[in-house]
């Protein structure tokens, strides 16, 4: 079955936005923050593979492929492939392949356990859906994580989103 989310021509790579300046595993230079980039699997130097990243233009055919998200592996969805900022591959194959039995069922009953861990990035990318990162990065305006207990939305929205004020 084709790839979920990245029913794509084998030339165009599934894509996110850099952050970070990243060193492109294709073309040794640097990959600036907001430029488009791609991930591929590497292991040519060691037997250990990594994750590398790479320019949407130095794509090319005779890469390895994208490693399968971990969230698709384990929860079976992805909140960041319907805002299409996951740059990881999300074969329905590997759907939910790495879920325990407690992530499954509760103790053994008959109700599915409510799965709350990944909430925060969740609401993060509803707001980022709903509302935009130039919306939410307005120079007036500052999100306030009200009762936010240990602060995880807060954090999510500044190091992964690049929201700039959030309290």
């Amino acid at each position: 079955m084709a790839a979920r989310g990245g029913d794509r021509e084998e030339s165009t790579p599934q894509c996110t936005i850099s952050r970070y300046v990243h060193m492109c595993g294709v073309c040794k230079s640097n990959i600036l923050p907001g430029d488009r980039m791609f991930c591929f699997e590497s292991d040519a130097t060691t037997n250990k593979k990594s994750i590398c990243w790479g320019h949407e233009s130095c794509h090319n055919t005779n890469l390895p492929p994208p490693p399968t998200c971990r969230h698709w592996m384990r929860l079976g969805r992805c909140p960041s492939l319907q805002a299409g900022l996951c740059a990881f591959s999300h074969n329905e194959d590997a759907r939910g392949s790495a879920a325990t039995n407690l992530d499954k069922k509760r103790y053994g009953g008959r109700r599915n356990y409510i799965r709350n861990q990944h909430k925060n990035s969740v609401l993060r990318i509803f707001l980022m859906q709903t509302y935009g990162i130039d919306y939410l990065n307005q120079q007036d305006g500052v999100i306030i994580d009200a009762a936010g207990g240990k602060g995880e939305l807060a954090w999510e929205l500044i190091n992964l989103s690049g929201v700039k004020d959030c309290v």
